[in-house]
């Protein structure tokens, strides 16, 4: 199940136009701060409860950021891929099942890095460098 993190977004599924309630999202925690990180970088300490879908392989993030959605997918035991989450095509958001991430507006597939399997989407996702510390359990995203 793919969950999304953050008091903005949580517990929502965006659209085009608006947002929608996302009944299966866990709801935000409080009095969980945010990840202390650098400059131009986004933090995930795969630890909190709001990260639990990172835990383990295979499993999938959004992260809300300024002006992106992120979609976290954990390929490994230490590696992660980070695309956007926003689909080219109509901006609807897009959806890991385990084999590709999948646009559920009009069926667009794209590839781990961003690349497009299946239309009608003909630009990539933006692709983001991600790394992970196992010793601190956190994943840092370059933005």
């Amino acid at each position: 199940m793919l969950h999304g993190i953050g008091l903005a977004l949580a517990g929502c599924k965006m659209s085009l136009d608006s947002f929608t309630p996302d009944p299966d999202a866990p709801a935000p925690d409080a009095n969980e701060p945010p990840v202390p990180c650098e400059p131009g970088k986004v933090c995930v300490d795969i630890t909190r409860p709001s990260a639990a879908d990172l835990a383990t392989v295979g499993g999938a993030l959004r992260v809300p950021i300024a002006n992106d959605t992120l979609i976290v997918v954990r390929t490994g035991d230490t590696t992660f891929e980070v695309t956007s989450a926003i689909c080219t095509h109509k901006r609807c958001l897009v959806n890991w099942n385990g084999t590709v991430l999948r646009c559920p507006c009009h069926l667009s597939q794209f590839s781990l890095d961003g690349a497009v399997l299946n239309g009608p989407a003909s630009t990539p996702l933006k692709a983001y460098v991600a790394t992970f510390d196992p010793a601190t359990s956190i994943v840092t995203i370059t933005v």
